[in-house]
């Protein structure tokens, strides 16, 4: 998957990029291996489960165990402003999320209150306030 997005930025960079849950993992990737065409990322919380797709609590690794165990060590890498996103009731991203942007130089680490793993979705307005405002401040340009 990150080739086929990595492909999609080499067209178009430099680009704004969002990956929400396991797309997040994608989006970090992406952005670590090729830094000039990305100007902004959100990465909305995501998550590793171990074993089958409907694990239970106890089953679930944060993302950040994931990224920290990386051979390449990619978070330090990412070279764009990012904000990373997450709602409080999250209980499998939530504890590890500062960890994921204390890693990125230039992330800024929000907590969304009153929602869950499900951000985009369930608080569409909310989010796309939160991504707006972030991608504005890039300044003049149209998003990509």
């Amino acid at each position: 998957m990150a080739k086929a997005v990595a492909d999609l930025i080499e067209r178009y960079a430099p680009v704004y990029l969002c990956g929400y849950s396991m797309g997040a993992f994608v989006a970090a990737r992406v952005a670590a291996e090729r830094p000039e065409g990305i100007r902004r990322l959100v990465l909305c919380r995501s998550q590793h489960k171990a074993g089958r797709d409907r694990a239970t609590s106890h089953e679930v690794l944060p993302i950040a165990v994931r990224v920290v165990a990386d051979e390449g060590g990619f978070l330090p890498r990412i070279q764009a402003p990012t904000l990373v996103l997450c709602g409080r009731r999250d209980r499998a991203c939530f504890p590890d999320m500062q960890l994921i942007a204390d890693a990125i130089p230039n992330a800024t680490a929000l907590v969304v209150p009153h929602t869950g793993h499900s951000l985009p979705v369930t608080h569409a307005e909310a989010f796309n306030a939160i991504v707006s405002g972030f991608l504005a401040e890039a300044g003049a340009g149209t998003p990509r």
